[in-house]
């Protein structure tokens, strides 16, 4: 499954299990952030535009389809979003902008996360559209592709002592090809010099 970051930075101010008859089911499922009028809001997840819309409740929104049935929606934009319908995104890029667009108690981030299997069944509700909403807070906090010790996959992360022995082995190796070079130099004209006159050559390496 895709490994979601945090589109928003900041602190929840309304969770994914509040309730109001405003919303579908009686129940928020998504989670609020505020945020400063204009704040860039961040692809939680790499996909493809799902959806750019409008409408009263959610004002200006956008949805992402992600890999493995996952969809997440970014609502209550300031304006209508750049992206694309079909267009790919990768994680981190700025698919809007935090507004109080729609019916909203000021400028804050509405962003529900969406699966089309029911996951758990006190983690998730039922949609009229056939998928089932996540509460996002389980799954915020991970970068796509990313290991355990935060590296990328094939990404090299040497320590400072492994990076001074690394610097020592080339200093040997380079020492060691001058020396054979000079070696070399020294036979050469010994062959040149007595070679001729019937003289053996036997050159032993020692360590």
């Amino acid at each position: 499954m895709p490994q979601f970051i945090r589109p928003v930075e900041g602190p929840i101010s309304r969770g994914f299990y509040y309730k109001a008859s405003l919303y579908i089911g009686g129940q928020h499922a998504a989670i609020d952030i505020p945020a400063n009028t204009g704040t860039p809001i961040k692809a939680a997840a790499g996909g493809t535009v799902y959806t750019v819309e409008y409408d009263r409740l959610s004002g200006h929104f956008v949805g992402l389809q992600h890999s493995d049935g996952w969809w997440t929606y970014y609502r209550h934009l300031q304006s209508r979003s750049e992206l694309l319908f079909n267009e790919s995104v990768l994680q981190g890029r700025t698919v809007g902008y935090v507004g109080s667009s729609g019916v909203s108690t000021g400028p804050h981030l509405h962003f529900d996360l969406w699966n089309k299997e029911k996951v758990r069944d006190d983690w998730a509700i039922f949609s009229k559209h056939g998928i089932w909403a996540v509460d996002p807070e389980l799954y915020l906090g991970k970068e796509d592709d990313t290991m355990a010790d935060g590296h990328a996959p094939g990404e090299l992360h040497v320590s400072p002592e492994e990076w001074q022995e690394i610097h020592n082995n080339v200093e040997r190796t380079r020492d060691l090809r001058t020396d054979y070079n000079n070696l070399l130099k020294a036979v050469q004209a010994l062959q040149k010099d007595t070679l001729a006159s019937g003289d053996v050559i036997k050159v032993e390496l020692v360590e």
